[in-house]
């Protein structure tokens, strides 16, 4: 019985009784197994400050997820680019993999423009 069935299964249950479990632990599970099912497990994301994160896109692999961020940088700027570096970040919450770009520039300065790199945990 796969992710999808349970899913349809429970969405009959709520048509039946929409009072009943639903944001429940089940529920979670539920939905957390829909979500591994459906999308690829990398995700490459720029996150502002303090506004919510915008999604790059997903991906399969580390390599596709880092290219596709870099590339979305990469669009985003007139000028020369300079050097873009990958750090490893202590991974943490859902994720089991945690990458932040660096942007050097031409000069040299070192900054943080807000793109990660992660692969999101299979429950």
């Amino acid at each position: 019985m796969s992710a999808r069935d349970d899913l349809w299964r429970w969405s009959r249950r709520v048509d039946e009784d929409p009072y009943g479990d639903l944001y429940g632990d089940k529920t979670e599970s539920l939905l957390n197994a829909f979500r591994d099912e459906l999308l690829p497990a990398w995700e490459a994301v720029y996150e502002p400050g303090n506004v919510s994160d915008y999604l790059i896109g997903y991906t399969n692999a580390e390599a596709p997820a880092k290219a596709a961020a870099e590339a979305w940088f990469r669009s985003q700027y007139l000028s020369e680019i300079g050097r873009l570096e990958w750090d490893e970040q202590r991974p943490g919450g859902q994720h089991d993999a945690w990458f932040d770009l660096t942007h050097v520039e031409p000069d040299g300065t070192e900054t943080g423009p807000g793109i990660t790199v992660r692969r999101r945990k299979t429950s």
